[in-house]
């Protein structure tokens, strides 16, 4: 598969799972107002700019890992969700650590701070320090 397509009649969908395929954008699934779960790792996806309206609110996980995301700023297209509570991001060049270690640094925050209801990134729990530390960062 290579294009999200022809689900727009689906209204009752609440678990979608298109994992490894050749996905290269997401497209508007917004019609899909039951979507609770969106599946789309091992993609090759490289930008979020569409989620803002083309995402519905209701979705509680999204699984974006292993696909070609390269800005990492591109999360902010993920603010409307709500109720996104699972995020997954491993992965993808916008969260690759380089070797040197001073110009490493740690996307959670930042992450967390578009995403305010997530309860777990990549897997790892945000706890309350966390998230005050998201606040405090951005």
């Amino acid at each position: 598969i290579k294009t999200i397509e022809n689900l727009s009649q689906n209204v009752h969908l609440e678990h979608l799972d298109l994992s490894g395929n050749a996905i290269t954008y997401i497209t508007d699934m917004s019609s899909l107002k039951n979507l609770k779960t969106l599946m789309l790792h091992k993609n090759k996806i490289g930008t979020l700019r569409s989620c803002s309206s083309s995402l519905p609110g209701s979705i509680a996980t999204l699984t974006l890992s292993d696909n070609q995301l390269t800005e990492l700023r591109d999360v902010s297209h993920l603010a409307h969700l709500s109720r996104l509570d699972q995020l997954t991001l491993a992965e993808n060049t916008c969260i690759k650590q380089p070797d040197e270690i001073e110009c490493q640094f740690d996307h959670r925050p930042y992450v967390i701070n578009w995403c305010l209801s997530l309860r777990m990134l990549d897997g790892i729990m945000v706890g309350a320090k966390e998230s005050l530390k998201a606040e405090w960062m951005y």
